[in-house]
């Protein structure tokens, strides 16, 4: 009775797992630049923390309206940081950006300890938001602060992909291995007691 209840149960996680990684996806995510590639290695966060740092590097240039800080999860602690200065264009949020360059320190027995630093250029590209999206930076990338909802719909895309993960690779994998191992010992067990009941 206990090995069918783990099989169907390992059976219904896969499914489970199939519907809960397609519907994250599906829900709309109110994050501008959401964590992508493999794993969600890739990722652009707030990085208006880091504009005092820079500041000194660039002239005649205000606080930013937002900052988009991009890495990847591999790298190191090395990151990209583009800060976005609104153009004084009437009715247009044409930007102007600040790109830097993040290299943390590393130091090693042979070599002398490197300092982190930025390096910093202002680049001759410029990128047109529209007024949902101006908002929507400033918000998640600028000094404003996204709604609850938000984060609560982040959350929740979050969670569903977390849970679709685990019951497609862990667990209905390990309910099914137990399920076999306990086939497997109610074979040997009968082959045994077959062995010793007969004369």
């Amino acid at each position: 009775m206990l090995k069918k209840k783990i099989f169907k149960f390992a059976i219904y996680c896969i499914p489970a797992g199939l519907i809960s990684c397609t519907v994250s996806p599906l829900i709309r995510n109110p994050h501008p630049n959401p964590p992508n590639g493999f794993l969600g290695f890739h990722s652009t966060t707030n990085g208006m923390r880091y504009w005092e740092i820079v500041k000194p590097q660039i002239k005649n240039l205000e606080r930013p309206d937002f900052c988009k800080k991009k890495m990847f999860a591999m790298d190191a602690g090395i990151f990209n940081l583009y800060c976005y200065q609104r153009k004084p264009i009437a009715n247009q949020n044409l930007y102007s950006i600040t790109s830097c360059f993040y290299s943390p320190g590393f130091s090693n027995g042979t070599s002398d300890k490197k300092q982190p630093s930025f390096t910093c250029t202002v680049n001759q590209e410029e990128e047109k938001y529209s007024d949902l999206e101006r908002d929507r930076a400033i918000r998640f990338f600028g000094d404003g602060k996204p709604s609850d909802f938000e984060y609560a719909v982040i959350s929740f895309k979050k969670l569903l992909a977390i849970i679709g993960f685990l019951l497609i690779v862990f667990v209905a994998p390990a309910l099914l291995f137990i399920w076999l191992i306990i086939s497997l010992f109610q074979v040997s067990f009968n082959l045994i007691k077959q062995w010793t009941s007969n004369p």
